[in-house]
């Protein structure tokens, strides 16, 4: 393990085996990687996605052989796959409270979501 300077030591905490810090690197990037998906979630939610996704996805000539043509039975499909992706979005937040704030209810209760 590389040392660290002595301003981080004291600012980050001395001790802290690998483990702990290991521990931190690994939740980090959880969260980044959550937080990736929430912004991929929130950009597929805009007017302009809408529209590509009626006008592009729904009417393409391979969509109708493999699934359907009926518009509304697609956009119910596209509706569930979004609250899918929520409902994964809400337990990783979920996880994560109770992992980092589990005193804290409100950090808990989005698996409620």
């Amino acid at each position: 393990m590389a040392h660290r300077p002595a301003w981080l030591r004291v600012r980050f905490g001395g001790g802290g085996g690998a483990r702990e810090e290991t521990g931190l690197k690994i939740l980090a990037f959880e969260v980044a990687a959550a937080m990736s998906r929430l912004v991929s979630l929130y950009c597929s939610l805009s007017d302009v996605e809408d529209r590509r996704l009626r006008v592009d996805a729904l009417l393409a000539e391979g969509v109708a052989r493999v699934t359907s043509t009926d518009q509304s039975l697609l956009l119910w499909l596209a509706c569930g796959e979004v609250v899918a992706d929520l409902d994964r979005a809400a337990s990783s937040a979920t996880r994560f409270g109770q992992r980092c704030c589990a005193a804290r209810r409100s950090c808990t209760i989005f698996d409620r979501v």
